[in-house]
């Protein structure tokens, strides 16, 4: 909606999000972050647990 608002409105109008939209931005911006820190958290791991999930079965 911030994109579209600077594209079509000018300097003079203000947008806000607000209610169940809001709530919504926000959540979104917490699910993108922990998705994020899941990643980061599975990729420092992986690679150390199969380096000892292949020592064990050689």
């Amino acid at each position: 909606m911030n994109r579209i608002a600077k594209e079509t409105l000018d300097e003079t109008f203000s947008t806000s999000l607000s209610g169940a939209s809001r709530d919504f931005a926000e959540s979104a911006s917490n699910i993108m972050f922990a998705f994020i820190f899941a990643l980061l958290l599975i990729y420092r791991y992986l690679p150390h647990n199969l380096k000892v999930l292949k020592t064990r079965l050689l």
